[in-house]
């Protein structure tokens, strides 16, 4: 998840964008993300109860990180 730290120290150092620009986004909160998944569902992977099979399935080993990515990717803009 660092990459996406250094991509925007890159593209401000570089002059390609400026803070004006760039929006922080809010995570996804549960009652919202509950709208498209079960809860069952929302429990395993925001807390880290996903079997290895599922993680295999997925592509991704679970992680802290990967949950809080997955929430700010949807999650609302300010």
């Amino acid at each position: 998840m660092k990459k996406f730290q250094g991509v925007l120290r890159y593209l401000r150092r570089d002059l390609i964008i400026s803070m004006k620009q760039v929006v922080q986004p809010r995570e996804i909160s549960v009652d919202t993300a509950g709208l498209v998944h079960t809860a069952a569902y929302l429990d395993k992977f925001f807390n880290g109860r996903t079997s290895e099979n599922e993680q295999r399935r997925s592509g991704f080993v679970w992680a802290e990180d990967l949950v809080r990515r997955c929430r700010l990717e949807t999650g609302v803009f300010r």
